[in-house]
C-alpha cells in the first residue's frame, strides 16, 4: 500500500471517531494507491454501511479512468482489528483485501484480510 494511502486511511478513520469509518481503495495491478472516503450511513461505533450513492459515483469514476478497487476498509473504534461476525457475513468481494483500522489502543493497529465464506486469511501489508 502506498504510504500516502495508508496515512489517509488512518486519518479518515480517526476523524470519524467514535463512529466506524469506511471507504474504498483504488489502484492499478492490485496496488493500493488512493483512498476514497465514504460516509457511514449507520453513524455507529459498532457497524458501518457505505453510502450507496457515493459508491456508485466512485465506481463510475473507476470505469472511466480504468482504475479498480484494490481494497475496502473500515474501522473498529474499540475492538481489535479482526473481522467481526457481521464483517464476515457482509463480504461482497472475497477477492479484494479488507483492511481494518483499530483504535482499541492509542496507536492505530491496521490488519488486512482476504475473507471468503468463513475462511479468513491475514495478509502481509507492505508500504511503498
Amino acid at each position: 500500500m502506498r504510504k500516502t494511502a495508508w496515512n489517509n486511511m488512518i486519518n479518515h478513520c480517526r476523524s470519524e471517531l467514535p463512529n466506524e469509518a469506511c471507504g474504498l481503495i483504488s489502484g492499478i495491478n492490485g496496488y493500493q494507491e488512493k483512498v476514497w472516503e465514504i460516509s457511514n450511513v449507520n453513524k455507529s461505533p459498532y457497524s458501518f454501511e457505505m453510502d450507496s450513492v457515493q459508491v456508485e459515483a466512485i465506481f463510475n469514476y473507476f470505469n472511466r479512468k480504468k482504475e479498480t478497487v484494490t481494497g475496502i476498509y473500515h474501522s473498529h473504534p474499540t475492538a481489535d482489528p479482526f473481522p467481526s461476525l457481521e464483517d464476515v457475513e457482509n463480504i461482497i468481494y472475497p477477492e479484494i483485501p479488507y483492511f481494518i483500522v483499530s483504535f482499541k489502543t492509542n496507536k492505530p493497529d491496521v490488519k488486512g484480510y482476504l475473507i471468503n465464506g468463513n475462511k479468513i486469511v491475514q495478509l502481509h501489508i507492505r508500504l511503498y
